[in-house]
């Protein structure tokens, strides 16, 4: 993670800094900086990762604030919250509750699915980005989640209900995750105030995405859905 998202960023951005074709350098962080909350999260609110991960995003977005400050280098930083649609990495939640339901098994239901997390579909995330190349003001953070985070044995629940499923029928509940943060929440109240807003909802998301698995079902049937980490 480190590697990538802390090392490899920041000598890109070296490379950068003194090119003329680049009229602006946008940065996807992540909502899971802010570690687990109990309200939204602002954008000036406490950095307190609680992963490897999170840690690796929070070293980058430090230093490009760092490089704006010091050499008026022209960037933003958007922090989303969990993006989904169709043709997503497979061992993410919701294909990978689609994936378990057409091969006829059952999801891992981690903690039984109490965590919270904020999803938006990946089209909001697009038009978030285009306004931020828009009208962003120099130097700025946005944040981009909906109004209000969604558990995940809720997620799960409502991709079983597509097919007629019960919770039961598609889940089995396992120990949870090590590091597991209870709740992600955004405050995109910043990012609302340039003409951002949701616009698909979970109904429409999902049902996408149904459309995605049912016309390469024989495909995804024989793919896995195991996260491999890439040396």
């Amino acid at each position: 993670f480190f590697e990538t998202n802390s090392v490899g960023l920041s000598k890109l951005v070296e490379n950068l800094l003194n090119k003329k074709f680049l009229k602006k350098f946008i940065h996807i962080g992540t909502s899971e900086m802010y570690g687990s909350v109990k309200k939204p999260s602002k954008e000036n609110d406490p950095i307190l990762p609680s992963s490897p991960y999170a840690a690796s995003k929070v070293a980058f977005d430090l230093y490009l604030l760092s490089v704006y400050k010091n050499l008026g280098f022209n960037m933003n930083i958007i922090r989303p919250s969990n993006a989904y649609c169709s043709g997503q990495l497979l061992h993410r939640v919701i294909p990978r509750t689609f994936l378990s339901i057409i091969n006829n098994q059952k999801i891992p239901l981690h903690g039984g699915g109490r965590a919270m997390k904020s999803y938006i579909h990946a089209t909001d995330l697009a038009k978030a980005i285009h306004i931020v190349i828009k009208k962003g003001k120099n130097g700025e953070i946005y944040n981009v989640g909906p109004k209000k985070p969604t558990s995940i044995k809720e997620v799960v629940t409502r991709v079983g209900k597509l097919y007629k499923l019960k919770l039961n029928q598609i889940a089995k509940i396992t120990e949870d995750r090590l590091g597991q943060d209870s709740k992600y929440w955004l405050d995109s109240s910043k990012i609302n105030n340039l003409g951002w807003k949701q616009e698909i909802n979970w109904d429409d998301g999902l049902q996408e995405v149904k459309l995605w698995v049912e016309k390469y079902k024989s495909s995804l049937k024989e793919l896995s859905p195991d996260y491999i980490m890439r040396g």
